[in-house]
């Protein structure tokens, strides 16, 4: 299964920096913390988990899985820290870490597919940052004092770790997915790294498809002329 990032709730758009989030300083993030939302209330609506991490003033995270797979990006990882772990190992701390939330309450259990979307999201951030698998853990593992924290919820340490052992391993192929947008302005895409130095234009309007899309908010065109800001498109 493929996934997608959604931008819908990014905070940055929103909230100035110290509104639970603040500048990296230019080192690329080097760890990944795994959270839940552990609401003491089940069944919650994703959309208020998602509306309170954006507009929490104390607190944030750059990822949110929904149970349906859905991962909402809310900050970019290397250019924002934001404010998710708290107390920590030296290794976990916020201007180190990236912080990926789930949509699962107390005494819920984790969907199939929020698995399936955790993976992805994390092979593809330990790809970009170039981050070891052995620093990618959980939330009550890192937090300090120990024993403070407790999630992930409905994922124990024995298949945690034995998941995050698979990180090592190259991931299944995944099934090409392509989606149609349209550019709201005219704008100059960057050349693939490695391929030849073109720059294709894009005029607005123009309607393109995207075939890959990455956490840094960058997409690449399938039409093989280069990447562009996800954010300069519109769904078709």
């Amino acid at each position: 299964m493929a996934f997608m990032i959604d931008h819908t709730y990014r905070k940055d758009t929103k909230h100035q920096p110290r509104w639970g989030y603040q500048a990296r300083g230019g080192a690329a993030p080097s760890s990944i913390i795994i959270h839940t939302t552990n609401n003491k209330n089940k069944n919650t609506a994703f959309n208020g988990e998602a509306e309170f991490l954006r507009d929490s003033p104390a607190v944030s995270a750059h990822f949110l899985i929904g149970k349906d797979g859905r991962i909402v990006q809310f900050l970019d990882p290397m250019r924002w820290q934001a404010w998710h772990a708290g107390p920590a190992l030296p290794a976990y701390l916020n201007a180190k870490s990236i912080g990926i939330e789930s949509h699962v309450s107390v005494g819920e259990t984790w969907t199939a597919a929020q698995h399936d979307a955790c993976t992805w999201l994390v092979r593809d951030l330990i790809a970009a940052y170039g981050i070891s698998p052995e620093l990618v853990d959980t939330h009550r593992a890192v937090a300090l004092p120990k024993g403070r924290k407790s999630d992930p919820e409905g994922w124990e340490n024995e298949p945690f770790y034995a998941w995050r052992a698979t990180l090592s391993s190259p991931p299944a192929p995944q099934p090409p997915i392509t989606k149609r947008y349209r550019a709201r302005r005219m704008m100059i895409s960057q050349p693939e790294k490695g391929g030849p130095p073109y720059f294709g234009e894009l005029q607005p309007g123009e309607e393109v498809v995207v075939n890959k899309w990455y956490s840094t908010g960058m997409v690449h065109l399938a039409d093989g002329r280069g990447f562009v800001k996800l954010s300069d498109l519109e769904p078709v």
